[in-house]
């Protein structure tokens, strides 16, 4: 059975040459727990950039980035709930019992 090393090198340097057959210049980057291998690809609209990432470590999730779609939903619910400062107005014009004013 070969070991983790050697599987992520290889399948590292055959994503390169699949890309060099295509006519992409990739570069790859090897370390011990991880390979990257990554190109930037011309077209007419613009730039495309190819990644590759190999580990033999589990990725930790990081509080950042996009909510996810349920949350997102919960949110807008939210805000949508939510008086405008006229309605708000409004609803403070009337009293619900009356003032005495003396």
């Amino acid at each position: 059975m070969p070991k983790h090393s050697q599987v992520k090198d290889e399948l590292a340097r055959r994503l390169q040459e699949c890309l060099r057959e295509a006519g992409v210049d990739a570069e790859l980057e090897i370390s011990a727990h991880e390979a990257i291998v990554q190109a930037r690809v011309k077209a007419d609209d613009g730039d495309l950039r190819v990644v590759a990432y190999i580990s033999d470590r589990e990725p930790k999730v990081a509080d950042t980035g996009a909510a996810p779609h349920a949350l997102r939903k919960l949110h807008v619910a939210a805000v949508a709930v939510r008086p405008t400062l006229a309605a708000q107005a409004a609803g403070r014009s009337e009293r619900p019992f009356p003032v005495e004013r003396k």
